[in-house]
């Protein structure tokens, strides 16, 4: 009896390979690529979105008034939404949120209060009105 249990153990080892897993293992493999493919897609995504800001930023330079202060606050609108066309094409999804996680251990506490208070804007814009007319 114990012959039998020593070549079912052996078997086993066996259909498990070497490592101990069984040869049905690629699952995790097959997930980390569908979680790969999703971040270059959403890389590519953002990429985009770059290049239609950086083509709004120029519409709005061409078409905007050019002097006064109009012209100077379409200047300068134009000039930052150019800034986040360019950074989006170039570090994409991941780097975004590489950077932001950069600024949130740098900064903490303004991270915290940041939070609290987009948590509060929402909350106003979408609680119910309690005005009474």
């Amino acid at each position: 009896m114990a012959n039998s249990r020593n070549r079912d153990d052996e078997r086993g080892k066996e259909s498990r390979g070497k490592d101990g897993r069984g040869r049905n293992d690629g699952g995790a493999d097959q997930g980390g690529n569908v979680g790969a493919t999703v971040v270059q897609a959403a890389d590519s995504a953002a990429q985009g979105v770059g290049g239609g800001i950086e083509s709004l930023a120029q519409t709005m330079r061409q078409s905007g008034p050019q002097e006064g202060v109009m012209g100077a606050a379409t200047r300068t609108a134009s000039q930052a939404l150019e800034g986040v066309g360019k950074y989006l094409q170039e570090q994409g999804l991941t780097g975004a949120a590489d950077d932001l996680g950069k600024l949130i251990r740098n900064y903490p506490w303004a991270a915290v209060l940041a939070g609290a208070g987009v948590g509060f804007l929402l909350a106003c814009c979408t609680a119910p009105s309690r005005r009474s007319y």
